[in-house]
């Protein structure tokens, strides 16, 4: 994180990118918080990989998921996303 403490760095967003960080850390480090995420991120994998009709077990070496565009980490990234939004504002309602 020193790299962009707001005391090191010169760059005028390092405060929000230090803020950033620290809520990051602080969410990670949470073992019920960070269960939960594993879970969301869970979800999404079987999703995926059920849209592809691939089981929940296949690895992420699957020869079906070797050439998908956009590829499948980026699919997952986009998907845990969405899928942590609308947990955020189901809990929000």
């Amino acid at each position: 994180m020193s790299v962009i403490h707001p005391d090191k760095a010169k760059h005028e967003r390092a405060p929000e990118a230090f803020d950033l960080l620290k809520k990051a850390e602080s969410e990670l480090t949470d073992q019920e918080k960070r269960d939960n995420l594993d879970g969301v991120i869970k979800a999404a994998r079987n999703e995926i990989l059920k849209g592809l009709q691939l089981p929940t077990s296949a690895g992420d070496d699957h020869p079906k998921l070797k050439d998908l565009k956009p590829p499948f980490k980026e699919q997952l990234r986009t998907k845990s996303k969405l899928m942590l939004i609308d947990e955020e504002l189901r809990r929000r309602r």
